[in-house]
């Protein structure tokens, strides 16, 4: 059985190992991706712990991109369950206000300029700046995450 499942199921109260007792429960998209999600975020604690080499450093900004991408992923699939339709980083950074997941858009901004930006071949003098902020970072990502966690995956389902 898959961790990420397993994980999951826990959430939710659902007997992993006995998918007929719980009447095959089916995961919403957005609730599969907050597995996903706390994994991610995970990792990006993981990649922080580790020696400030250029390799981990990288390593680290990579690790930020995805957890950011997937923080939009989710929010947006969770919004398209509500039957509202966004797209993109900005307009899921003001959906995730207007649900009361986070409360600063303008930090979130921030993380969307510099993953961009990290994006951009030529933005390489930009790596020791966004790196110095990661820690901030994660620690936004845990919060929205638990914001997001008692609405999507709420604990008496």
């Amino acid at each position: 059985m898959p961790l990420l499942y397993s994980l999951l199921c826990s959430k939710l109260h659902i007997d992993s190992t006995n998918p007929t007792k719980n009447e095959m429960k089916k995961l919403s998209p957005s609730q599969i991706l907050m597995g996903h999600l706390e994994w991610s975020i995970h990792h990006l604690a993981d990649a922080l712990k580790r020696p400030a080499t250029e390799y981990y450093q990288n390593a680290a900004l990579q690790r930020l991109s995805f957890t950011f991408e997937l923080t939009i992923k989710t929010i947006c699939a969770y919004a398209k369950e509500q039957e509202k339709t966004i797209s993109g980083g900005n307009e899921a950074l003001k959906y995730a206000q207007e649900c009361q997941w986070i409360d600063e858009p303008s930090e979130w901004e921030t993380i969307l300029v510099n993953v961009k930006l990290m994006n951009d071949v030529k933005a390489s003098t930009h790596t020791q700046y966004i790196y110095a902020e990661l820690p901030r970072n994660h620690a936004m990502f845990e919060t929205v995450f638990k914001h997001m966690q008692k609405t999507i995956l709420p604990e008496n389902d």
